[in-house]
């Protein structure tokens, strides 16, 4: 079977979510002896044969970007005369779209050109959100939030004025949403014949917006079996070891980490390590930097994450808005007890079973949370028993289900 994977960035540029996702699916494809091809946006030259180059058994084309997608991709005109001067060497059984942001939306019209199934990953809000900027998501009555505005710039607070408590262009963007939500349906019933959500309640959420007639699957994300875990003990008297790896994302919910672990530390420095990985020139000047029992790293190569996770015995999540949190999964996996708020990919997370998951106010919770755990040590172990009994989805186990798709696809 010949594949076409579409992404927002090759893997070869970004090492982090939806690329290493490609990657992972090109590398199971492979394997099983299937021809791979990836389509990312470009904004540099772009001859006729989309820059065509080979790596690792995959074929690789580059599409010309568009600027500003967020806001002119469901409204920009399409070329007809220059879709058709682009060729590639690649003649595909199905073609899998795991995001196409920062595409021209004429590169669509290219794929339906090859007269083969479409199947669509649909894994954020990008159709329904004019701003590539951070969100927050109230899960409770599904609010979606958007900071748009830096407040800590003069130039933020003027513009916070103005569209909080002014509504100065309510109307425009009102319209511009209205405008977004008749081409989203209109590009889902016309390009794609079907889509996959990570989870069940994003699909609700998504699919109450849009009436749609495009058939899907809800499959999460598989891991690599860590073999590392299999033997973790925990030593009795240690202190204890907790692991965020969201670096100084806001949408991550650094913030919640910062001030949290702050309050904590102070009383409890001696019986607590953290270890931070991620934007280390930002969170290294953070007021954790005074506590000798926190560490500040990079961004790991993903090779290594077991290693990095055989350490840890907490895990933290506390991002704002997820709609699948794959990290959840390898913490489960690597025997890391997972502590997380609540987002549509935290399911698989049952509080006070196999993990722990922070109710707002978030910095409040899990200063309790973690003062109770220092005082408890002991819940440890229950909390580990029932995290190995949680079943995790495995990559090849994931792959085997989306083959089974894409044959049917085929049919």
């Amino acid at each position: 079977m010949n594949i076409i994977y579409i992404v927002h960035q090759t893997h070869l540029n970004e090492v982090s979510g939806v690329p290493l996702i490609a990657k992972q699916y090109a590398d199971n494809a492979i394997k099983a002896n299937h021809n791979i091809a990836i389509i990312s946006p470009y904004s540099g030259r772009i001859d006729n044969n989309l820059n065509e180059f080979k790596k690792d058994n995959i074929l690789f084309y580059n599409w010309p970007s568009l600027d500003n997608w967020y806001q002119n991709a469901f409204n920009y005109s399409i070329k007809t005369e220059e879709i058709e001067k682009y060729k590639i060497n690649f003649k595909p059984d199905i073609i899998h779209i795991l995001d196409w942001v920062g595409m021209r939306p004429d590169f669509l019209n290219f794929l339906k050109n090859f007269k083969v199934p479409i199947l669509k990953h649909v894994l954020n809000l990008e159709d329904i959100c004019l701003f590539d900027s951070s969100l927050t998501f109230n899960h409770e009555d599904s609010l979606i939030n958007n900071h748009y505005h830096n407040e800590r710039k003069i130039s933020g607070k003027i513009a916070k004025f103005f569209w909080f408590n002014l509504k100065y262009d309510s109307k425009n963007y009102y319209k511009k949403l209205e405008v977004r939500k008749k081409s989203v349906i209109h590009i889902n019933n016309r390009f794609f014949d079907h889509l996959i959500f990570p989870t069940y309640s994003f699909a609700r959420f998504y699919l109450s917006h849009f009436d749609l007639k495009t058939n899907f699957d809800v499959l999460g994300f598989g891991v690599e079996k860590n073999q590392l875990s299999l033997n973790k003990k925990r030593s009795n008297g240690k202190k204890l070891n907790f692991i965020f790896i969201g670096g100084g994302s806001y949408r991550k919910g650094w913030d919640i980490i910062e001030k949290s672990f702050y309050e904590v530390l102070k009383k409890n420095n001696d019986k607590i390590n953290l270890r931070i990985y991620g934007f280390k020139k930002k969170t290294s000047k953070s007021c954790l930097n005074k506590f000798k029992s926190v560490e500040f790293f990079d961004s790991f190569n993903p090779s290594n994450l077991h290693n990095i996770l055989s350490w840890a015995d907490f895990g933290l999540t506390t991002s704002y808005f997820e709609t699948y949190c794959k990290v959840l999964y390898e913490y489960i996996d690597a025997k890391v007890i997972p502590i997380t708020t609540k987002f549509f990919g935290s399911e698989i997370v049952k509080n006070d079973s196999n993990g722990i998951i922070i109710s707002k106010p978030h910095r409040e919770n899990l200063i309790k949370t973690l003062e109770n755990i220092v005082k408890n040590p002991k819940v440890i172990e229950r909390y580990m028993e029932n995290v190995k009994k949680t079943k995790v989805l495995y990559d090849n186990e994931e792959f085997s289900k989306i083959l089974s798709i894409y044959q049917k696809l085929c049919k």
